[in-house]
């Protein structure tokens, strides 16, 4: 798993994916204006933050190629499907809870019902 990310690979999540409080939830800060720090190049992400950030480009990409739409991959992150306690991807990744979001989305890409 990545653990780097670059500004534009931040500037694609914040501008074209999540907007900021998204971007601000999966990587962890919780602080909104740390997106336009790292996106400034003034400051970096931590490791933490920058594996989140990576992984999240990584699987809503992997998403978007399974033919689905942006708008599509957009309500599934945002969606309750995760895990026992049916949080959304982006609360998951928060979380580090990586390997029960690619499933999630395998589940979504495969259309495998997410009670299964």
């Amino acid at each position: 798993m990545r653990t780097t990310v670059t500004i534009e690979e931040i500037k694609e999540l914040r501008d074209h994916w999540l907007g900021y409080t998204l971007t601000a939830l999966v990587s962890g800060t919780t602080r909104r204006e740390r997106i336009d720090t790292w996106c400034a190049g003034l400051d970096t992400p931590s490791e933490d933050e920058a594996r989140r950030l990576a992984f999240t480009l990584d699987i809503l990409q992997e998403v978007e190629a399974s033919e689905h739409s942006r708008d599509t991959c957009r309500a599934w992150f945002t969606g309750a499907n995760v895990g026992a306690d049916e949080v959304s991807p982006g609360e998951a990744i928060r979380k580090d809870r990586f390997d029960e979001v690619r499933g999630s989305a395998r589940r979504f890409i495969e259309d495998i019902p997410f009670s299964a």
